[in-house]
C-alpha cells in the first residue's frame, strides 16, 4: 500500500484477551477492558472522532492489525474492521506482514489503546506526539510528555486539530 500524503494517523489494534499484570494495580474494573466489544468501540470513536473533523477527507486513518497470534485470530473482529473500512472511505488497513516502522515517517501521530508500546516506540523513533486512547475514561496520565493519555472523544478530536494545525 502507497501512502499518498503525510496527513495520516496509524492506529494499532490490539488482540482481545486478558489484562496485563501492571494494569490490575488500578483501583477500578478490567473485566472487558480488552474484550472485542470495546476493542470495537474503540475504533468506532476514533473514526467517529476524525469523520466531524475531516473536512474533504484530508486525514486518512490507517489500522495496522497485528501479525496472527500463535493461538489464531477472532474472524469476527477481522470482519468488524472491514465493515468499518466500508463505513469510513478515510479508513484503511495496512498489511500485517508490513513492517509498520516503514510507514512512521508518513503518519502526524498513532492512536494505540493505553500501555501499548507501538505509541511509545513511534514517538521516540520520531519525535512526535501519539496518542493513547482511554475510552473507558479509567486511567491516569503517568505518560511520556509525547505520548498523550485521551479519555473522551472531544478532547481526541481537539488532540487531532491540534495536530493537524
Amino acid at each position: 500500500m502507497t501512502l499518498k500524503t503525510k496527513n495520516n494517523i496509524c492506529i494499532f489494534d490490539v488482540n482481545a484477551g486478558k489484562v496485563p499484570n501492571f494494569l490490575k494495580n488500578y483501583e477500578i474494573k478490567f473485566d472487558n477492558y480488552y474484550s472485542q466489544e470495546n476493542i470495537l468501540n474503540f475504533l468506532n470513536s476514533i473514526l467517529t472522532s476524525v469523520q466531524k473533523i475531516n473536512s474533504n477527507n484530508k486525514v486518512k486513518i490507517y489500522c495496522y492489525i497485528k501479525r496472527k497470534p500463535n493461538f489464531g485470530r477472532n474472524l469476527s473482529h477481522l470482519n468488524n474492521i472491514k465493515r468499518l473500512q466500508k463505513k469510513y472511505d478515510f479508513f484503511k488497513i495496512l498489511d500485517p506482514q508490513s513492517d509498520v516502522e516503514n510507514y512512521y515517517n508518513l503518519f502526524k501521530t498513532t492512536i494505540s489503546f493505553p500501555n501499548t508500546s507501538q505509541s511509545i516506540y513511534f514517538s521516540k523513533t520520531t519525535n512526535k506526539e501519539s496518542i493513547y486512547y482511554d475510552i473507558e475514561n479509567t486511567l491516569v496520565n503517568k505518560y511520556d510528555k509525547k505520548v498523550s493519555l485521551i479519555t473522551n472523544e472531544l478532547s481526541l478530536q481537539n488532540k487531532i486539530k491540534k495536530i493537524f494545525s
